[in-house]
């Protein structure tokens, strides 16, 4: 995986857009092995968890305001004498985004050509919007059959925040979950409007003030 990013369809494009092979690393290369050498046929039969089981769900809101999903599951197979194994995959929805450093080069009858000289940085993409449709379909994926899953959001800063369920997340609207950790009752949330009212109406004094004191 490149720098905690799973290998994506998103991820290959975002390197083939560059005219760039994605840069498979030992993870990557590990998982298709293990995929190859291990079957979901008769899963059924050896154990209680389904061929795959999401174990964290997280909503992500971008500093430009845009929301997106991005979960991470484990994938359960047997191997050829029916043992139980099992693969995580972290954070699906989100792929890398190589950004290149160019440089020229004197080519014949004096034209230059520019190419790739080096990447210089990954920017993160995202693949999967935030929509009720689309958290229903990670849920469909299958949950973790103990219900061991991690509900979070998390803000442009990287801060995440646990979330108490699924229909929180799926349900909620994204700043009161970051302030509640869960949908409000009617009087969490008028005492807490209440609140950003007086917080605004002091911003707004003391604004004032400074201006009084800078004349």
């Amino acid at each position: 995986m490149v720098s905690g990013f799973t290998k994506s369809k998103e991820g290959v494009a975002a390197y083939s857009k560059l005219g760039l092979p994605y840069p498979d690393e030992v993870f990557d290369e590990l998982y298709e092995k293990w995929l190859q050498e291990t079957s979901a046929d008769d899963l059924s039969k050896y154990t209680q968890h389904k061929e795959k089981e999401v174990t964290m769900i997280k909503r992500i809101r971008t500093a430009n305001g845009n929301e997106y999903l991005v979960y991470s599951f484990v994938h359960y197979r047997l191997d050829q004498a029916l043992n139980v194994k099992h693969w995580w995959l972290p954070q699906i929805g989100k792929y890398p985004l190589p950004v290149p450093r160019y440089e020229t080069t004197d080519i014949t009858f004096g034209k230059q050509q520019r190419k790739i000289a080096e990447i210089i940085s990954i920017e993160v993409g995202y693949s999967i919007p935030f929509t009720k449709k689309n958290v229903d379909k990670i849920k469909d994926i299958g949950l973790e059959y103990n219900g061991k899953v991690n509900y979070l959001v998390e803000i442009s800063n990287g801060s995440k925040i646990s979330i108490a369920s699924y229909h929180d997340l799926a349900e909620g609207d994204f700043d009161e979950l970051v302030h509640f950790g869960k949908i409000p009752t009617s009087k969490q949330r008028e005492a807490w409007l209440e609140s950003k009212g007086q917080e605004k109406d002091m911003e707004k004094l003391q604004a004032i003030q400074r201006l009084r004191e800078n004349r």
